[in-house]
């Protein structure tokens, strides 16, 4: 082998090693920057919210339907303003099925997770909301649920300036109209419930 021949055959190794580092450089960068993009999309999705705001005192997340209503249970400890009166008869066909029907509404905030934050109803109105946590067998059962209400559980909570009206909510332990179980520290006021509430414990 000429000595031209070895010098093309050593630099052609060279250039290969170096563009093979340099795809696992260029690899690399990719990756990391796929994962920084999906935890920032896993936390948008985990506290998101449809409507405008940013959930601080100073600029509340505004609902405007019961969609939004729900997506309350994304952020326990945001504040919150009704913008106008919502009609949620849809919630009737929401959830797993129970009792020939469906469970209805989530309720904001459980036992385990409850809500913290601050619910200003602005005088607004929230219509034939449907909840139905119990099934029709007598004694508690696996479909049988607690903390039942507009809101599960709340502690430390401000909830004010709301009317709930035609609701039908059913539960087997703690359940209410606004709140199925209101911890220290809650602020209920200015609250009016025309409801069907079932208690079955």
């Amino acid at each position: 082998m000429t000595k031209l021949m070895k010098a093309f055959r050593a630099s052609s190794e060279r250039s290969i090693g170096i563009n093979l580092k340099d795809l696992l450089s260029r690899l690399s960068i990719i990756s990391a920057l796929i994962l920084v993009f999906s935890l920032l999309l896993s936390t948008r999705t985990t506290n998101a919210f449809s409507g405008p705001g940013d959930g601080s005192a100073e600029a509340p997340f505004v609902i405007a339907n019961c969609v939004q209503l729900g997506e309350m249970n994304n952020n326990l400890g945001a504040h919150y303003i009704l913008n106008n009166d919502i009609d949620c008869i849809e919630s009737k066909n929401w959830g797993p099925s129970i009792n020939s029907g469906y469970k209805g509404f989530q309720p904001i905030g459980s036992g385990e997770a409850r809500f913290t934050g601050n619910f200003n109803g602005q005088n607004h109105k929230i219509s034939n909301l449907y909840i139905d946590r119990v099934d029709d067998i007598v004694g508690e059962g696996e479909n049988d649920e607690s903390y039942v209400g507009l809101f599960g559980a709340v502690d430390h909570a401000d909830i004010e300036s709301v009317s709930l009206e035609n609701a039908r909510i059913r539960g087997y332990r703690y359940v209410g109209g606004i709140a199925g179980f209101a911890g220290d520290g809650t602020t209920l006021k200015n609250i009016n419930v025309n409801k069907n509430v079932t208690n079955t414990s």
